[in-house]
């Protein structure tokens, strides 16, 4: 991760406190719409369209399950 945002000329900031736990934040510029690689939702959203690959591991199989269908929708 510490490779992948900042190529993308991003940040991570992150808080810990005490009994309370930490907090990640992962920060990216916004992209820039009207470039005409995406396409017009219903509601006059651009819709966000990509490709890749994605490792989703869980040692319970309801929830990869899950997860995985989530993923394909």
């Amino acid at each position: 991760m510490l490779g992948i945002v900042p190529g993308h000329r991003g940040a991570i900031k992150v808080y810990s406190e005490e009994k309370r736990g930490t907090t990640f934040q992962l920060l990216f510029p916004a992209a820039r719409i009207g470039t005409g690689a995406a396409t017009q939702s219903g509601e006059g959203i651009p819709a966000w369209q990509g490709s890749g690959t994605v490792l989703l591991v869980d040692d319970e199989e309801t929830i990869a399950l899950l997860g995985s269908r989530m993923l394909e929708r």
